[in-house]
């Protein structure tokens, strides 16, 4: 299913999905996967399966308000906002708890030495200070700013064979942020996440939103009442803010919104020799 739906030609190499499934222990379950993988957290994906819902008239004002969503990373539950006249605003995730991974790992890269900071929240992301390399976060630099982040994710991960507990673990992706001052306990930042060759998020990126969060309020930079606000490149944004503290891991509510594209059906032909279609690099 993910060839024939993500790849070419009927998807890009930067398309996401998310596949709907029973659960045991949540009101549904997700299986969200990329183009080249699966993946165990999505919180763009995760907002917009609530605006499909309410879409397709499964959730409505007035009756539900909230559902929960088993995931691969674990349980996580949304909030429903509504319009007056009952159409869908928003939703509000509860993210799985989130954490800073360690220490910063310092790395000497193809574009000098440069200090990442790994969280955990959901997937472990890069946090990476694009001002530090000089990298303009704007659209007519984003050939740049993707490759750049395509080989930065690769030397960054080849660096965690030097520590022992990242040793087993994945990457999901470089988060490059481009912050505003502090403001009364809050901040804002533009950010932008890669994740390989060509391919970036659109959207501010949820459960990058939450990494961003999480390692703002361990540097006290976030104050309790606070909020984070992320743009993405287009302008569009979400905003976090502390749910809850527990054991250490921080619970972010993600605010965002989403926006119904099209209702459409793929076709198959048997004779299709592109079946599980295919991915071109340039």
């Amino acid at each position: 299913l993910k060839g024939i739906w993500l790849t070419e030609p009927r998807g890009t190499v930067s398309a996401f999905g998310l596949l709907l499934v029973p659960s045991q222990v949540a009101d549904y379950g997700a299986i969200f996967m990329g183009t080249s993988s699966y993946e165990e957290m999505c919180g763009h994906g995760t907002i917009g399966l609530a605006a499909t819902l309410a879409a397709l008239g499964t959730l409505q004002a007035g009756r539900d308000d909230s559902f929960t969503l088993e995931v691969p990373a674990g349980v996580v539950s949304v909030k429903i906002l509504w319009n007056e006249d009952g159409s869908f605003r928003g939703a509000k995730l509860y993210n799985v708890p989130s954490y800073v991974y360690g220490d910063p790992l310092v790395v000497d890269t193809t574009f000098g030495r440069i200090t990442a900071d790994l969280v955990h929240s959901g997937m472990i992301y890069a946090l990476v200070d694009a001002r530090k390399l000089s990298l303009a976060l704007d659209p007519d630099n984003l050939p740049t700013v993707v490759d750049t982040g395509a080989k930065l994710k690769e030397e960054i991960f080849a660096a965690f064979s030097t520590r022992e507990d990242l040793k087993s673990q994945g990457l999901h992706g470089v988060l490059f942020y481009e912050e505003e001052p502090d403001n009364d306990g809050s901040c804002t930042s533009k950010h932008v996440l890669v994740v390989g060759p060509e391919a970036y998020d659109r959207s501010p990126c949820g459960t990058g939103t939450a990494a961003r969060l999480t390692y703002l309020i361990q540097q006290g930079r976030i104050k309790e009442g606070g909020a984070y606000r992320a743009f993405n490149l287009h302008g569009s944004n979400f905003t976090a803010r502390l749910a809850k503290i527990e054991d250490g891991k921080i619970t972010a509510e993600v605010e965002g919104t989403a926006h119904i594209m099209a209702f459409s059906n793929l076709v198959v032909e048997k004779t299709d020799p592109f079946v599980q279609g295919f991915r071109s690099r340039f």
